[in-house]
């Protein structure tokens, strides 16, 4: 593990307290950021909505990125969930943190 503010959970694991958190704060949602990094497959980070909703969309990261390294902070990146699944996949980086879209 990278960081001391990190879990790792099983594939389709889903934390109460981050559901409890959605239904608090709907501008943000989980989104599942695809990663090869030895047992890591899967990096969820916090999103802030700016179009769309809490499956299907676009919005900007709010979380440094531990694993994901082709995405950053304030990235403004788009989501959709697959099949049967209630978390929100990573589709492609809209916009650089850095300035203009891509």
């Amino acid at each position: 593990m990278k960081d001391k503010n990190l879990i790792t959970v099983p594939a389709g694991f889903a934390l109460v307290s981050d559901m409890q958190f959605m239904d608090e704060h709907p501008e943000f949602t989980k989104v599942s950021f695809p990663v090869l990094d030895g047992d890591v497959v899967n990096e969820r980070m916090w999103v802030r909505i700016t179009e769309g909703d809490r499956y299907n969309g676009s919005g900007i990261i709010d979380n440094e990125p531990a694993y994901a390294e082709y995405v950053k902070y304030e990235d403004t990146v788009e989501y959709a969930t697959e099949g049967d699944s209630v978390t929100p996949v990573f589709k492609r980086k809209i916009a650089s943190c850095e300035g203009g879209a891509l």
